[in-house]
């Protein structure tokens, strides 16, 4: 698929990564319905691609927020492309996590993913071509200190994905999962940053 035939469904689309992405599609042609907590982070790009760029605000960790998501997307007709990049963390030792945090990374990171990617998967299978990505990390990789809730819900995702490949190898819709190493988004306090400083990675 070219850009300009892309209709993509986006989440995560107000935050850093999300909102380049918006950016980046939009530029290349492509109609974006862009999911997001954080509306105001996407009005000037709303302003920039008019009807190209559509809003949903929407909470992806419930039922409610997810069929609102559903509902748009079946007004923009003919979404072939699902983009996962809605995503939290916090760096922190793991005993230092309480259980709201705990359970909010993995309801974002894993259960809004794969429950929003069941709803919309009949609806790519109906395009003559698809495409579900799920924005995972190197850490769906790597288990490392300070991350351990983190890279289990990236590491689920990753098996997520594997296994989803594999059950859709013979219809006509693709799926990948892209591993970002360190990236410099507001996701990252003032620690996380400071450990890739002392780590020297390089920042995208």
């Amino acid at each position: 698929m070219q850009l300009s035939e892309c209709r993509v469904v986006l989440t995560g689309a107000s935050g850093g990564i999300g909102q380049a992405l918006v950016e980046q599609l939009c530029d290349g042609g492509a109609t974006v319905l862009a999911v997001g907590r954080r509306m105001a982070e996407l009005q000037p790009l709303s302003e920039r691609f008019g009807e190209r760029l559509r809003l949903v605000n929407a909470d992806l960790t419930s039922s409610a927020g997810r069929q609102m998501v559903v509902e748009a997307t079946r007004r923009l007709e003919g979404v072939n492309v699902l983009l996962n990049a809605a995503g939290i963390n916090r760096f922190a030792l793991f005993e230092a996590l309480d259980e709201t945090q705990i359970e909010a990374m993995m309801a974002v990171n894993v259960t809004a993913t794969l429950q929003l990617t069941r709803q919309l998967l009949p609806l790519l299978r109906s395009q003559p071509e698809a495409l579900v990505a799920n924005l995972g990390s190197t850490y769906g990789s790597i288990g490392y200190p300070g991350y351990a809730t983190y890279c289990a819900s990236k590491f689920a995702l990753r098996g997520f994905t594997e296994a989803l490949r594999r059950e859709y190898a013979d219809t006509r819709v693709r799926v990948l999962y892209i591993a970002p190493r360190a990236t410099r988004t507001g996701m990252n306090d003032s620690a996380a940053m400071a450990l890739n400083a002392a780590l020297k990675s390089q920042c995208g």
